[in-house]
């Protein structure tokens, strides 16, 4: 990588991450529908056009990270766990990268609480947020695979596993920190309902 292309890819991530934090800021202001496009290229100081070279709406902000929750998932999944069973290695791998997903998730701390505030309030957010969720399984079950489980077992446990991650995120106060906590739980039982 020459040292022009590296200055641009810092710049670039900079501009990004001054669009989050406005539109962040502007949502924890204002509520999520009060906020334009507009304001929040105004309050990162770039223009309308950059914003949409980063992110094709505002919804898009807040699931930004996606990319980053892919690459926990797979690397979550390529972690070995001893199992009686190829089925349960599945399960226990996907159980692994949704582990690393919900820690990274809980790290944002005021982030990842006023984006589970916006979305437990906003339908069309929600809506969003699963087809995202929807993705990342695909994401997980074709990580599963490639990591020796059969197509079966890779998206069941991925299935599974994402059914855990729903029922542990919404079973508590909405962006409650302790999400790794619930998480926990509620695989451990899983464990006792898919002991062999």
């Amino acid at each position: 990588m020459t040292t022009s292309s590296s200055l641009r890819d810092r710049s670039q991530a900079r501009t990004r991450q001054s669009i989050i934090d406005a539109a962040y800021e502007l949502f924890d202001e204002r509520g999520f529908d009060a906020v334009s496009v507009s304001a929040i290229a105004e309050r990162a100081e770039v223009g309308r056009t950059t914003f949409f070279r980063y992110f094709g709406d505002k919804q898009e902000v807040l699931f930004a990270d996606e990319e980053r929750v892919a690459e926990l998932l797979i690397a979550g999944a390529a972690k070995a766990r001893s199992a009686p069973t190829a089925s349960l290695a599945a399960f226990y791998r996907a159980r692994s990268a949704l582990r690393e997903v919900s820690v990274h998730l809980v790290a944002g701390g005021e982030r990842f609480a006023l984006r589970a505030r916006l979305v437990a309030e906003s339908p069309s957010l929600r809506d969003r947020e699963e087809r995202k969720l929807l993705w990342l399984t695909e994401v997980l079950a074709e990580a599963l695979k490639q990591g020796g489980a059969t197509a079966k077992d890779a998206t069941l446990s991925a299935e599974i596993a994402f059914g855990v991650f729903r029922a542990a995120r919404y079973n508590g106060s909405v962006g409650n920190g302790d999400l790794v906590r619930r998480l926990d739980d509620a695989f451990e039982w899983a464990d006792r309902v898919f002991e062999p």
